[in-house]
C-alpha cells in the first residue's frame, strides 16, 4: 500500500466521516507521511474551530464608516445607472412590450387573436435567435459595420410588410 492509495481518506479519518479497514489503519499508523498529513489536518480543523468560536470587537466607527462608504456607492451607482438610462430602458421595454402585445389583441379580429398573440409571442424570441446568427456570419464574412447596414435594410423591410398587413389586421 502506498500513502498516495490512503491520502483522500486522511481528511474523512481527521473529522471522523471515514472508517477504513485493520489493514489500511496499520497502514496509515506505520507511515511517517501519512502521520504528518494527518496532524496537519488536525493542526487545521483546530484553527478553524479557534476563528469559527472567536468574537473580534471591530475598532470604533469601523462599522459607521463602512455603511457610509456602501451608502454613497449605492448613490452613485443609482444616478448613473438613471443617467445612462438602462433603467428607463428597462422600464419602457416592459410597458412597451406589453402594450404592444395589447395593441395586437386589440386592432386583431376576434377570430384571429389567437394567432396574433402567438405570432407577436415568437417574434422576438425567434428573432433573437435567427438575427444572432446571420449577423455572426455576416461579421465573420464581411465585417462588424455591414451588420448595421443589413439588420437597417431588415427594420426597413418588416416596416413594408407590417404597413402593408396591417389593413388585414383589422
Amino acid at each position: 500500500m502506498r500513502f498516495e492509495d490512503v491520502a483522500d481518506l486522511l481528511p474523512g479519518l481527521v473529522d471522523g466521516t471515514v472508517r477504513v479497514d485493520e489493514a489500511t489503519q496499520a497502514f496509515i499508523e506505520s507511515d511517517l507521511r501519512c502521520q504528518a498529513e494527518l496532524a496537519r489536518y488536525r493542526k487545521l480543523l483546530r484553527t478553524l474551530e479557534q476563528l469559527r468560536t472567536r468574537y473580534l470587537e471591530p475598532s470604533p466607527g469601523l462599522l459607521a464608516a463602512t455603511l457610509t462608504a456602501l451608502a454613497e456607492e449605492g448613490e452613485r451607482r443609482v444616478v448613473h445607472s438613471i443617467i445612462t438610462g438602462k433603467r428607463l430602458a428597462y422600464a419602457g421595454a416592459a410597458i412597451g412590450g406589453a402594450r404592444i402585445m395589447a395593441l395586437a389583441m386589440e386592432s386583431a379580429p376576434a377570430q384571429r387573436r389567437g394567432r396574433a398573440m402567438a405570432s407577436y409571442s415568437t417574434a422576438l424570441p425567434l428573432s433573437n435567435g435567427v438575427g444572432a446568427l446571420i449577423n455572426g456570419i455576416v461579421v465573420d464574412l464581411a465585417g462588424f459595420r455591414w451588420m448595421y447596414t443589413i439588420a437597417g435594410i431588415l427594420c426597413a423591410a418588416g416596416f413594408v410588410v407590417i404597413w402593408r398587413q396591417w389593413a388585414k389586421l383589422k
